[in-house]
């Protein structure tokens, strides 16, 4: 038969747990009185034949008369001492009694009078904010499973009467086991709590941010004082000549990674340029060495000519030097946005661009040497240098890499350049990482380059207009990425190709070299030498655009489209 315990002034009933053995069906369950601080265990029958127990723990010394007609519903009741524990002793707390302190609470205190003969301690509590609380504490029958040796509650009951708070039970096995008290993993005690907690999570941190300082310290210590961690030329470095005086000048731009001057090199004050990259850009300083190192760059027409890299500075604060040639027109942007060109002009400046960067391309297998295919990755009309005689060359290797063999670097990141240059496939994060798949993104940017020309280049006379990147009209000056991806992406917009550009036939080739290379699909794109070999049989016709080319352009674009299908 089953029952529960109530009483009118009981301010709480609190389920903790039900089992069974072999024998009877257990309920185990305590209440606790407001005005007569009872703790009541009771063990309810299941089965006629199973033996009933039941014993009341006094909190306080005594326990209201009025509990005992329940005991008549159990079958035995005693209260009993063991012989073996008398010396059994618990941490004891009564919130009423104690009121915050411990001046009135006996500690620890000694379970004489318990109805089992297996003893043990107990603790209520709940929280305040995040403080732990202490309700009670005291002795316990170890009649429930307590066999544990610290006082650990599994999950909170809710007080039946506030509903809102939370209280918990534990229960423990050895002598003054109550003392400290858990919840499940989270350890709590009266003498050390959360806030306890972190500021000593909060004296670790200082403690491991000092260490932290002194040992980077000693680090640049150890750093200066070795002259090879910080070499004054790296042996990368192509040049043959000695090292020479430079004298910076004149500022001529600043990029990402740093700033290009104007200078003069030995007693000769020989003119040229210093690229100069901070410490925090030595990676790139070193990137774009290791790729002029590649056989043949260094004496291609159309690659910036490397004279040599040296670092500058004291201590941590060095500054790395890349020396190249020093062309007075700079770079293609900044000489059309304030220049107009003619067609002749532009072809020339087309074919060597775009010969530089099939040069990049080629992978070149032979007996004495081996070139990898390079690809750029930052390609633009700002990494492009134009020479006095409208000719051009590559520049800016700081994001370029080598694809050997066809494979690229395992550590290889896919969207990376100029925004408004990014190929479709670049912009979606479909990058495929081969060879071939870079090599048709610069194609996608090589082609935006040379609208860039058509753009700035003067047809029967006519003067062009005011220049414009590629997508200003379309996004303005300084598009978002989201922008960016939706416009050329999704939209699949490109800048706009004027009807005056397809007038002459001459022109009209350039426009659908263009469209044929920024197409949306890689595979569809022409290479940027087969893009070089037609505007090569422009440029060699010659820029009459009076004349009816159709004759001459014949045997020339069939000859070209024969050699891009091979």
């Amino acid at each position: 038969m089953h029952f529960k315990l109530l009483y009118p002034s009981l301010f709480g009933f609190i389920r903790l747990k039900s089992y069974c053995n072999a024998d009877c069906w257990i309920w185990d369950s305590f209440v606790l009185s407001s005005s007569f601080r009872c703790l009541l265990f009771v063990i309810i029958q299941k089965r006629d034949d199973c033996v009933i127990k039941c014993a009341a723990f006094h909190m306080n010394g005594h326990c209201n008369h009025s509990f005992v007609p329940l005991f008549g519903q159990c079958s035995a009741f005693t209260d009993m001492r063991s012989e073996n524990y008398d010396d059994f002793s618990c941490a004891y707390f009564n919130s009423d009694v104690c009121n915050g302190t411990a001046e009135n609470c006996p500690t620890p205190e000694r379970c004489e009078n318990l109805g089992n003969s297996s003893q043990g301690c107990y603790a209520v509590w709940k929280y305040v904010g995040e403080q732990a609380q202490v309700m009670f504490k005291g002795c316990w029958t170890n009649e429930m499973d307590c066999d544990f040796d610290r006082c650990i509650a599994e999950e909170p009951s809710v007080d039946s009467a506030v509903r809102s708070v939370e209280v918990y039970f534990c229960c423990c096995n050895k002598p003054m086991c109550n003392r400290e008290f858990q919840v499940g993993s989270k350890s709590f005690s009266e003498t050390f709590s959360k806030i306890d907690l972190l500021l000593a999570a909060v004296l670790i941190l200082i403690g491991f941010y000092f260490v932290r300082r002194y040992r980077l310290r000693f680090l640049l210590k150890s750093l200066e004082s070795h002259s090879t961690a910080l070499p004054k030329r790296l042996p990368l470095s192509l040049s043959n000549l000695p090292q020479r005086q430079i004298r910076l000048k004149d500022k001529i731009s600043r990029g990402h990674y740093g700033c290009v001057y104007k200078a003069t090199m030995g007693a000769q004050q020989i003119v040229v340029a210093v690229k100069v990259f901070s410490a925090n850009n030595s990676d790139s300083w070193v990137q774009e060495q290791e790729i002029y190192a590649v056989p043949g760059l260094k004496s291609h027409p159309n690659i910036l000519r490397f004279l040599g890299a040296e670092a500058h500075g004291t201590g941590p604060n060095y500054d790395y030097w890349l020396i190249t040639e020093y062309h007075q027109r700079g770079s293609l942007h900044d000489y059309i946005k304030v220049h107009s060109i003619s067609f002749q002009q532009l072809l020339s400046i087309g074919v060597s661009i775009l010969r530089g960067l099939s040069f990049l391309h080629e992978e070149v297998v032979s007996t004495d040497k081996y070139k990898p295919t390079i690809v750029h990755r930052d390609f633009k009309s700002r990494n492009v240098l134009l020479k006095d005689d409208f000719t051009a060359c590559v520049a800016d290797f700081g994001l370029a890499l080598k694809c050997e063999h066809g494979r690229t670097p395992n550590d290889t990141h896919g969207q990376v350049g100029t925004r408004r240059y990014m190929a479709p496939e670049v912009l979606e994060g479909a990058t495929e990482f081969s060879a071939f798949a870079f090599r048709q993104i610069d194609v996608y940017a090589a082609a935006l380059v040379l609208w860039e020309l058509m753009s700035r280049c003067s047809l029967h006379g006519e003067e062009p207009d005011e220049y414009k990147l590629p997508f200003e009209v379309e996004v303005g000056l300084r598009p978002t990425l989201q922008v960016i991806q939706d416009t050329v992406a999704t939209k699949k917009r490109r800048p706009i190709i004027k009807d005056s550009w397809r007038v002459d036939s001459h022109s009209k080739v350039v426009c659908a070299t263009i469209e044929e290379m920024w197409d949306g699909e890689p595979e569809a794109r022409i290479s940027v030498g087969c893009a070089a070999e037609r505007l090569n049989a422009l440029w060699h016709v010659g820029a009459d655009l009076d004349s009816d080319p159709k004759d001459e352009l014949a045997p020339l674009m069939i000859a070209e489209q024969q050699h891009c299908d091979a």
